[in-house]
């Protein structure tokens, strides 16, 4: 079994997971599916207020892979982010969490097929869990985080590693600038 890690596509995924170059991802994940030799995928994903921004086009990958090679695999495991707080989903502002959770729903209701498309219940399970979390509206009390920190942490974050790693958050995330 191959255990692999993304969440997001393209630049969002470069960005997110330092390092990577999707293409040569995607292209070493397609080339496993046609000729290893393998009892399947398994997708860790780490979701975090950034992945959001391309998540469902990454699960559009994941159902892609599936029909096209008729297989449960790759089993995509959506693990909520919850440490540093500051990268949570939960710094994003409420109407922006629940457009996403709104946006998540629509998929699992287009895609669901019962597993007929190879997209399994625990699979279905992790996204309908996310979406509850991003619809938390009680974060200070329920998870102790106070937001306006978070959001300073999140700002002071962005910024050095842009920095550090030659990189650029408002280029890279457009729509959430």
């Amino acid at each position: 079994i191959l255990y692999t890690s993304n969440e997001s596509v393209g630049a969002h995924a470069e960005y997110i997971r330092d390092g990577l170059n999707w293409d040569l991802w995607w292209n070493n994940l397609e080339n496993f599916f046609k000729h290893g030799k393998t009892f399947g995928i398994s997708m860790m994903m780490t979701i975090n207020a950034l992945s959001l921004f391309s998540l469902l086009e990454f699960m559009d990958k994941m159902l892609e892979l599936k029909n096209k090679y008729n297989r449960i695999s790759p089993g995509c495991s959506l693990n909520i982010l919850r440490h540093p707080n500051f990268q949570s989903v939960l710094v994003l502002d409420e109407k922006i969490r629940f457009k996403f959770a709104d946006e998540i729903e629509k998929w699992i209701s287009d895609n669901w097929c019962n597993g007929k498309n190879f997209f399994m219940e625990w699979e279905r399970n992790d996204m309908v869990r996310l979406t509850n979390y991003l619809r938390e509206t009680d974060i200070q009390n329920k998870y102790g985080y106070n937001i306006d920190e978070c959001k300073i942490n999140f700002d002071k974050f962005y910024k050095q590693y842009d920095i550090r790693r030659n990189k650029n958050f408002n280029l890279t995330f457009p729509n959430f600038v």
